[in-house]
């Protein structure tokens, strides 16, 4: 396996796993509340409370779950072909979320993470990392 790619499905692993326990923490946090709201009851049965799905772990700027996901690879060097590096948009559905690069040289890897506000980089993207982010947004639909 290159090393890029299992760099790459670590980083992704890495943020799945923070995910995780982000919305860990919050079932937690959700059912200690909802046992606490339960009525105290000294002999009978008491019913249960009505359960509550937790809210979907987000970014701090995404409105829902990061459900638009693309990556494109391309050769960064010309002198290295086989389309080794890549850049892949994990994007709400609003056009809110992160784009991670990978470059692969011959002699070195570099990462870079970039926020993604409304279908538009924070930070200047390449045109990489914006084909990535429009492939995530989709031809049909509207970053609003």
């Amino acid at each position: 396996m290159p090393d890029w790619l299992l760099l790459l499905a670590c980083l992704l692993a890495l943020a799945a796993g923070g995910f995780a326990l982000l919305r860990a923490n919050r079932v937690d946090a959700a059912m200690r509340r909802a046992l606490a709201e339960l009525p105290r009851s000294e002999g009978g049965p008491v019913a249960p409370a009505p359960v509550r799905a937790p809210a979907p772990v987000t970014l701090p700027d995404a409105q829902g779950p990061l459900s638009r996901v693309a990556v494109v690879r391309f050769d960064a060097f010309a002198d290295i072909s086989g389309k080794l590096s890549s850049s892949a948009a994990v994007l709400d559905e609003h056009g809110n979320g992160l784009v991670i690069t990978t470059l692969n040289g011959r002699d070195s890897t570099r990462n870079y993470v970039k926020q993604v506000k409304r279908g538009i980089g924070v930070a200047a993207l390449s045109p990489e990392e914006s084909d990535a982010v429009a492939k995530a947004v989709g031809p049909t639909k509207r970053v609003s």
